[in-house]
């Protein structure tokens, strides 16, 4: 017998099991870090379970022969005399309401429309901050564009992005001028790598305007406003389909008695209850991209 060759292959089995222990120890950890992850936010929500469950809801239907599944979130009170029963019947209304309008469009141009069948999809944010209850939610069809909602279960009432600042505060402009900064002058090497032709670049830049119908589409996160830009030529570039306008830049002209007073001006110890789905967390945090550098404070007059 060659002893050499049996030592070879002696080497390499364990060489072979000691990369399936790492492999499977890794798993292990992400698997814990995970479970961990999970559980904390089953925490963080369970002030909210007492009071308000987030239903699942899907309808399902066939128009010429396309199946249609259009999924949306519904709010269901868990116990009598809920100081949110407004709150929760308005805030069912106006998803219900949108979900049918995604359906509707859907059916008027389905003959532009080759797909076999239609789907909607959302992500969800609530926010408990001072004695505000936030719920904001992301449509996502499959095909189209994204519309938000943002609804104080505790005022009964729609946000309006407006309502959330002082009079007069020019507040689209910083909007602008910041994610103008991370897209095209921020140092990360994610944006580096991006080569945009030339065409893509003019699309881009014509997207973040101070405008807004580019930034109708907003929802409160734990950080600042989550924008979701709606071009659908930018679809492959995934870090320039949103920007994230840090509170912090905002303060001096954010309202301090509107439904985000607090936590612009407080931060997380502001926040009492957070669930955030993933859609609308931020990408670049966890690649840990530097932030941008801060631009100055916009003249409110």
């Amino acid at each position: 017998m060659d002893l050499s060759r049996v030592g070879k292959k002696s080497r390499l089995l364990i060489l072979v099991l000691t990369r399936l222990l790492v492999i499977v120890f890794a798993l292990c950890i992400t698997h814990l870090a995970y479970s961990y992850q999970a559980a904390g936010n089953i925490f963080k929500v369970a002030g909210l379970n007492a009071l308000v469950k987030i239903d699942l809801f899907t309808i399902v239907e066939k128009y010429q022969q396309q199946p249609i599944y259009a999924n949306y979130p519904k709010l269901r009170s868990q116990i009598s005399n809920n100081p949110y029963q407004k709150g929760i019947d308005g805030f069912n209304k106006i998803v219900t309401d949108i979900a049918q309008q995604y359906i509707t469009s859907f059916k008027n141009n389905i003959n532009q429309d080759k797909a076999k069948e239609y789907n909607l999809f959302y992500s969800i944010v609530i926010i408990k901050a001072d004695h505000h209850l936030i719920v904001g939610v992301r449509f996502e069809p499959l095909r189209g564009a994204y519309k938000t909602l943002n609804y104080d279960l505790t005022e009964n009432k729609q946000i309006q992005l407006s309502d959330l600042f002082i009079p007069n505060a020019n507040y689209l402009t910083l909007f602008s001028q910041y994610t103008d900064n991370l897209f095209f002058k921020n140092p990360d090497p994610v944006y580096k790598r991006m080569e945009l032709p030339k065409g893509d670049k003019e699309v881009l830049l014509k997207m973040i305007r101070p405008d807004s119908v580019n930034y109708a589409n907003w929802n409160v996160s734990q950080k600042g406003f989550f924008i979701s830009f709606n071009n659908i030529n930018i679809g492959s570039y995934t870090f320039y389909q949103n920007s994230v306008i840090p509170f912090s830049i905002l303060e001096n002209i954010i309202r301090p008695d509107s439904a985000i007073g607090c936590i612009a001006s407080q931060g997380d110890p502001c926040i009492k209850l957070l669930l955030q789905s993933g859609g609308l967390q931020d990408i670049r945090e966890f690649l840990r991209q530097p932030s941008p550098p801060e631009l100055p404070q916009l003249s409110t007059k």
